[in-house]
């Protein structure tokens, strides 16, 4: 049986899944009537006044100086060119085939932290993301009549999510979140009101959009609330898996806003990625434990 801490755990981390997805569900939802670029400056903008809030509240303004940090500028970049490619890419791709590609992501950064931090990583968890990127091929389909072009979006996006995960793994965990959060939801506005000048500029907002960005601002807000609260309860191996929600609520949300339904091959494609990741956290916890025999 598992322990409450993990429990705790893994309720949250389904939490956070839930609240990523629909905020990416209303950002595509809104794209119909408004710019993708006004959207985000918008949904920043709140986001911004609850973290400013925040930051007041706990007189944590003098730690934005964290930013001096090397790994703290190399993950807010990071962030920003996952944000741009993301939502780009999600505008054109159906919301179970975004979230079904995302769900690489434990293996990217498995990878990464092999090539790129020194960690050890055996046959079998290079078997399985291997295995696992064959996986992203049958989502994405290049070369047939269903593949779609934007979908490459998305794979360029789990590369900056990869850096930004190998970035926070090098900060060290006495960095402050919170001054961090706030500096990358200002760039990300900014972004927004930069891609809105080359897209159309400000269209009219009806209260309807007004609520829907400011539910959007919230539910980033405790998406990244509840992932932390996740990480620091239990073990990260028994909690990880549970980031897969996120494709079963990408799939019902779709079909709900935008009567999507996967085909064979993104099911498919779906369930080898993620029996593959869910490989992959059994693997490092196997590693863990003979590492501390």
């Amino acid at each position: 049986m598992p322990n409450s801490a993990n429990v705790r755990g893994a309720i949250f981390m389904s939490l956070a899944m839930m609240f990523f997805v629909t905020g990416d569900t209303l950002v595509k939802y809104l794209s119909a009537d408004l710019n993708l670029g006004q959207v985000l400056a918008a949904r920043g903008f709140f986001a911004l006044i609850i973290i400013s809030v925040l930051m007041h509240r706990k007189k944590a303004w003098h730690q934005i100086s964290v930013l001096k940090n090397k790994w703290v500028m190399s993950r807010q970049f990071s962030e920003l060119g996952a944000t741009l490619f993301f939502f780009y890419g999600l505008l054109f791709t159906p919301l179970g085939n975004t979230s079904a590609i995302m769900q690489s992501l434990p293996l990217t950064v498995t990878m990464g932290a092999a090539l790129f931090l020194g960690e050890k990583v055996g046959w079998r968890r290079w078997t399985a993301i291997f295995i696992g990127f064959f996986g992203v091929i049958i989502v994405i389909r290049p070369g047939v009549e269903g593949f779609n072009f934007h979908s490459l979006f998305i794979v360029i996006a789990v590369m900056f999510i990869t850096m930004r995960d190998l970035a926070t793994r090098k900060m060290g965990t006495n960095v402050p979140l919170l001054p961090i959060n706030f500096v990358i939801t200002f760039m990300i506005m900014i972004l927004g009101l930069v891609m809105m000048i080359f897209s159309g500029g400000w269209k009219p907002m009806n209260l309807e959009h007004l609520s829907i960005i400011l539910i959007g601002a919230g539910l980033i807000l405790l998406a990244n609330q509840t992932i932390m609260l996740a990480m620091r309860e239990g073990d990260i191996a028994f909690i990880s898996p549970f980031r897969y929600t996120n494709l079963v609520a990408a799939l019902i949300l779709g079909f709900l806003f935008f009567g999507e339904i996967p085909d064979i091959w993104m099911i498919l494609g779906s369930l080898i990625v993620v029996f593959t990741g869910i490989y992959t956290f059994h693997r490092e916890r196997v590693a863990g434990k003979n590492a501390n025999q």
